[in-house]
């Protein structure tokens, strides 16, 4: 009995070390850079507009953009632009070929009180050869991978672009 309780404590333990931040491969975490992080999530709330982000592949990245307003939002997916390590780049839709991927992004309006949610990734990953936005080696070795989003939305008074900084490191 005490051996599984015991297994249970540490079970409970290694899920809650894991639990701060949003894992989406063994040992790789992620956190928001200049903002509030909340454990297990990697989602934050700014004017009345719920971002929640689920970072489950090197590649695409699921972006969850939930309208609290009274009134409708309206995204630029071709004003969206995503960077790592310095480098920006356009966005690409999970959806996307080769032969689409150049293809302007189409607005969405999402109504009051509810959500749209799109797997995107950096257009100049996909070319000739495919490149991620991180690499777990690199990264287990020590080498953290900084990736920034910026995302136009459009409240029927103003524009204004939403910018996210993540930090993608092994155990600190």
């Amino acid at each position: 009995m005490k051996k599984i309780t015991l297994v249970v404590i540490i079970a409970f333990f290694v899920s809650m070390v894991n639990a701060q931040y949003k894992t989406y491969n063994r040992n790789i975490f992620v956190e928001f850079i200049d903002m509030e992080n909340t454990e297990g999530k990697l989602e934050c709330g700014i004017d009345s507009i719920l971002f929640s982000f689920e970072p489950n592949r090197e590649n695409l990245w699921e972006v969850k953009i939930h309208n609290n307003r009274i009134s409708k939002i309206i995204i630029d997916w071709d004003g969206t632009i995503m960077a790592k390590d310095g480098k920006s780049s356009g966005i690409i839709f999970s959806d996307d070929r080769q032969l689409t991927m150049n293809n302007p992004k189409v607005s969405e309006t999402v109504l009051p009180d509810t959500y749209i949610e799109k797997e995107i990734d950096m257009k100049s990953n996909f070319g000739s050869t495919t490149h991620s936005l991180y690499y777990p080696r690199q990264v287990r070795k020590g080498k953290n991978a900084k990736i920034t989003l910026s995302i136009p939305i459009d409240n029927g008074i103003s524009k204004k672009d939403y910018l996210f900084k993540f930090n993608v490191y092994s155990e600190k």
